[in-house]
């Protein structure tokens, strides 16, 4: 399966020298002090630091995952109609434009970079990034219909909240410039699919592997409401969802 045919199914020997064998020093109360600039004065105390900030990283991946999982629900129940041919011919551009200048980086054709990069051809390419573009296109045309099902208005304190929340991530600390640099309409459109995946989160029951309800709905009343109702269920990895068919009714193919 290696990419280069030249050596593909052939024995190779490594030789490797080990220059050097380090072992993590022990924690003491001094280390945990001086690596967390006396932030911690113990090594307990930067233990438990350690251990509460990975499991936050956890729930917070594991949280965006059903997030990403309500996402695609909503779009594999939903029928898009079209996709904007110049959105498609847009993305596809600018993937392309990003392959290429790798391969002029490595001095390479950008035919042989894709080949020896993604085993694949310029054509066989194009096909596998349109499908892909037209997957993210989807989900992104099925959050404006929620969105606009649901009569998400923006109002201008709110876009600047979220304006400013966006430089914020992207680590700008001057919102006009950053509005001025990705457009109000490029942002705006963000900001009404954060609204719809909020809709969607809400009206969604998440269980764990056990079947036992995952903290998702915020109201435990809501969530317990809706886990007797009508549910449609999908199972991605160790996480069931179930998503009420009041919203996968909304985004037929009327609304998108």
């Amino acid at each position: 399966d290696y990419s280069s045919t030249d050596l593909a199914g052939k024995e190779v020997v490594f030789t490797v020298k080990i220059n050097s064998v380090k072992r993590a020093p022990k924690l003491t109360d001094e280390l945990a002090a001086e690596i967390s600039n006396n932030e911690y004065k113990t090594a307990e105390a930067y233990n438990n630091y350690i251990k509460e900030d990975l499991e936050k990283t956890k729930k917070e991946n594991q949280h965006n995952q059903e997030l990403n999982d309500l996402v695609a629900l909503a779009y594999q129940n939903a029928t898009v109609n079209d996709y904007p041919q110049e959105m498609i011919d847009y993305q596809l551009e600018q993937v392309t434009s990003y392959y290429k200048s790798y391969a002029d980086q490595y001095g390479m054709e950008y035919a042989d970079f894709l080949k020896q990069q993604v085993g694949m051809t310029e054509e066989e390419f194009v096909k596998q990034m349109t499908e892909t573009v037209k997957q993210s296109l989807g989900q992104e045309m099925v959050l404006r219909a929620i969105a606009e099902t649901e009569g998400v208005e923006i109002s201008d304190e709110k876009f600047q909240e979220k304006a400013s929340e966006y430089a914020a991530q992207m680590g700008s600390t001057d919102v006009d410039a950053f509005i001025s640099q990705y457009g109000k309409s490029t942002i705006m459109a963000s900001i009404l699919q954060d609204e719809a995946v909020k809709i969607l989160e809400k009206n969604a029951v998440v269980k764990n592997a056990d079947g036992t309800l995952a903290n998702v709905c915020n109201d435990p009343v809501q969530a317990e409401a809706l886990a007797a109702g009508p549910l449609q269920v999908f199972h991605k990895k160790n996480c069931n969802c179930e998503v009420t068919e009041h919203y996968i009714s909304k985004i037929s193919e009327e609304e998108t």
